[in-house]
């Protein structure tokens, strides 16, 4: 792989990680927002909303930490 390709994954890799952060973050958030909801609207439709959310965020990460995965196999890094 050449110089120029290496750059630009590196940069990609840069941007997935920046986005995971953010996932993470958000992610958190949610998941304390729940929390922080009385019993009867944890079990309520906004309650599932929210996990719902917390849950397809964790996978966001996941499919992220997997593309980081690739671009180290790519690059043999």
């Amino acid at each position: 792989m050449n110089k120029t390709r290496r750059t630009s994954i590196a940069k990609a890799v840069g941007m997935l990680e920046e986005a995971k952060g953010l996932l993470e973050t958000a992610n958190e958030e949610e998941q304390e927002g729940y929390d922080n909801l009385s019993e009867s609207l944890q079990n309520g439709s906004r309650g599932e909303a929210m996990q719902a959310a917390c849950e397809a965020l964790s996978s966001a990460v996941e499919s992220i930490d997997e593309a980081l995965s690739s671009c180290e196999e790519a690059t043999g890094e």
